[in-house]
């Protein structure tokens, strides 16, 4: 067992790219950019956060009803496994809607409304 946990490090390892990518920050000023240029990004990063939110409810929801319908269909011995793998799953759900709703309402806060 140890020795399955080593070899599976070790290749976690090597896929790790090592290579840096580095650029200047001289011609990218923040300060220099107008209200308006602001307001347009915010308004297209909180557009495409609406439709990864919308896109990761529509797809939860056709999974969990794809694993209801084989829950259903399982026996006693297949319902039990059913629960384990059911717990990632809600985990991972939990985790996108964490990830879009958080940034979404500290940009409400920010605007103002």
């Amino acid at each position: 067992m140890l020795k399955r946990v080593f070899i599976i490090f070790i290749l976690a390892v090597m896929c790790i790219n090592t290579f840096a990518f580095a650029f200047s920050f001289e011609e990218y000023k923040p300060e220099d950019m107008s209200s308006a240029d602001q307001q347009k990004v915010a308004d297209v990063t909180a557009s495409v956060l609406k439709y990864i939110r919308y896109f990761g409810i529509i797809l939860s929801v056709i999974i969990l009803s794809i694993i209801g319908l084989k829950y259903i269909l399982a026996s006693a011995e297949e319902k039990a496994s059913y629960k384990e793998n059911m717990v990632p799953y809600f985990i991972g759900i939990m985790l996108l809607m964490a990830s879009t709703i958080l940034p979404s309402i500290i940009y409400s806060a920010v605007k103002g409304g």
